[in-house]
């Protein structure tokens, strides 16, 4: 195989690697236990398919199908709550300033109450009182 077709493709994968990574991040908890199980152990522990497959003695094309379909919904998630997409438009001094000012801290107390609102509102998941139960917490913990 010619080494640029090996690096091409590198290239290509490992950008992919890094958003399904940061949509789990974001979305993972929307997964089922073993959608993210299956998940992890493919991204994060690097296993193929097969190896997963022989692990929780099921089809290599159960994992596949598994795995394919989670992908899918962080991709379903993120198009219609597009949490990755606003944190990628921060310009970089903003992502990476960790200088603590009220003016950041109002802004991130607004940023959650318009999440429980985006999630009330469109209704991605059957019930998201967890999660809003969670933006409260992290609501006082600000204040």
């Amino acid at each position: 195989m010619p080494k640029s077709f090996v690096q091409s493709s590198t290239d290509a994968l490992i950008p992919r690697i890094v958003r399904i990574g940061q949509l789990l991040d974001l979305y993972g908890r929307l997964l089922t236990e073993k959608q993210r199980e299956f998940m992890k152990l493919h991204y994060a522990d690097d296993l193929s398919f097969g190896e997963i497959a022989r692990e929780y003695n099921v089809s290599r094309q159960a994992i596949h199908d598994a795995v394919k379909h989670a992908e899918r919904t962080l991709d379903h998630y993120e198009a219609q709550l597009g949490f990755l997409a606003q944190g990628n438009r921060q310009p970089a001094a903003e992502r990476n300033s960790h200088i603590p000012c009220q003016g950041r801290l109002d802004e991130t107390k607004q940023i959650i109450r318009n999440v429980k609102k985006t999630l009330q509102k469109k209704g991605i998941i059957y019930n998201v009182n967890w999660i809003v139960k969670d933006l409260d917490r992290i609501l006082r913990l600000l204040s």
